[in-house]
């Protein structure tokens, strides 16, 4: 625990360096200890293990494409170990560069307060999730940068993008279908109600929907076991995430810049928060709604400026105590992250 501990720390300060604009010397600290931190982990996640194994039986052609790894993984893998010559680590470095440095870029690059966004997306434990899911954050970072290509007109780009999210991990398709609409289409406010009337009729129906539907899907149907049921920490984290989205509400009522670019980021979090009521029925949907929640970390950063917790100390420490021990508490009850274990 003491290294994640240290880290957090380490994080929190250099946060208050990280400004919108140009990138510092800060940056460079900031993002080089995200990468390092997650790219000389060994063995820590459920995934890891898994992934390795798949790494190791890789042979030929036939494996790569019957691979539950995704096509373009399974080549990456491929490309790594039969034609550079590379161990399994070197998938951990490069998925650990490439997710941390992309999404880094989003968040400074989208965010007013980028510092902060980036503390809160380590705090609610997107950044630790990557330890063990890391081919899904992989694809997320892909889509989120694909997303950066279509709002500067580069289709060619997007396309390239999105598709590689795609071919690392399929489910990213969901989040790409929906930031697409969210920019091209629904630019005002999405309201709530309805999004959270459509999950409780799936989660009333959920035996009849999954067992027609996701359970002829292979990469759904692994995920019907006792292992992915919700539990305590499951309700605790809808919970938890519904009163931040009330805080973020009830900012908005007083003083709130509501650009299309703004209600686009509220709208993709408010799909995001009827998913994750989904997840009190399996813990598959949390990892859909991740990939939509991370727009939360910017919204809940202007929402700390627009209550001036900067200028109020008291309200500022218990901010930053809760998410510290949200943090804690993810890394706790996340599968397989603790304890820390490096390769060297």
């Amino acid at each position: 625990m003491l290294p994640y501990i240290v880290f957090y720390i380490t994080m929190f300060i250099l946060s208050f360096k990280i400004k919108k604009g140009k990138y510092t010397v800060y940056d460079f600290f900031m993002l080089a200890i995200m990468i390092i931190f997650s790219a000389v982990r060994y063995g820590i996640g459920t995934d890891y293990i898994s992934y390795e194994i798949s790494y190791n039986y890789l042979t030929d052609n036939i494996s790569l494409i019957q691979s539950r790894t995704g096509w373009g993984f399974s080549y990456l893998m491929y490309f790594l170990k039969y034609i550079c010559n590379m161990d399994f680590q070197s998938i951990i470095i490069i998925t650990s560069f490439l997710t941390n440095f992309l999404i880094y870029r989003f968040l400074k690059k989208n965010s007013d307060y980028p510092g902060r966004a980036i503390l809160i997306y380590i705090s609610l434990g997107f950044y630790t999730a990557s330890f063990n899911m890391f081919r899904q954050m992989l694809a997320i970072a892909f889509a989120l940068t694909g997303i950066e290509s279509l709002k500067n007109k580069k289709i060619l780009s997007m396309a390239f993008l999105f598709l590689l999210a795609f071919l690392i991990h399929s489910i990213s398709i969901i989040i790409i279908i929906a930031l697409v609409c969210s920019y091209l289409f629904l630019k005002k406010k999405l309201k709530l109600w309805p999004i959270c009337t459509g999950a409780i009729i799936f989660i009333l129906f959920y035996e009849q929907i999954y067992y027609m539907i996701l359970s002829n899907i292979n990469a759904f149907s692994i995920y019907e076991t006792k292992e992915y049921l919700p539990g305590l920490g499951t309700y605790i984290n809808i919970l938890v995430y519904f009163i931040l989205y009330g805080i973020f509400i009830h900012s908005m009522k007083n003083k709130y810049d509501h650009t299309d670019e703004k209600n686009i980021y509220f709208n993709i979090t408010t799909i995001g928060m009827g998913l994750i009521l989904l997840e009190s029925r399996n813990y598959l949907f949390a990892r859909i709604a991740n990939t939509f929640l991370i727009y939360f970390t910017i919204l809940i950063a202007d929402a700390y400026e627009i209550y001036g917790f900067r200028k109020k100390r008291l309200e500022s420490l218990i901010f930053y105590l809760c998410l510290f021990m949200y943090f804690i508490i993810y890394i706790i009850s996340f599968d397989g992250v603790v304890p820390y274990k490096m390769f060297f």
